[in-house]
């Protein structure tokens, strides 16, 4: 097909171009779904995307939950769940233990 980028189309080359666009769709077609969605699967050079959390990486270093609380264990602070025992062991109730007899 010849190239017509950028070029004004008159008469018989824009039969012609309609045409091979037409051509060119059909032949598509059968890869493309009633509701006009192209299969992702035929994009060529795409990435794998990830169907769940636990496929990525922290490729960027954000602190985790381990890591905040080994930071805070480290320093001699209690974590939120060493708090709670604390306050159960003395006999107290917290907002926790209510929460979870749904009060």
């Amino acid at each position: 097909m010849a190239s017509y980028d950028n070029k004004v189309l008159k008469g018989d080359q824009l039969v012609v171009y309609t045409q091979k666009v037409k051509e060119g769709l059909a032949s598509k077609q059968n890869k493309i779904s009633a509701d006009n969605k192209l299969d992702y699967s035929l994009i060529a050079n795409t990435p794998t995307i990830p169907t769940n959390n636990n496929q990525l990486t922290n490729g960027a270093g954000y602190q985790t939950a381990n890591d905040v609380d080994t930071a805070i264990s480290g320093k001699g602070y209690q974590t939120s769940a060493q708090v709670e025992t604390a306050i159960t062991d003395k006999g107290y109730t917290t907002m926790t233990a209510v929460e979870g007899k749904g009060y």
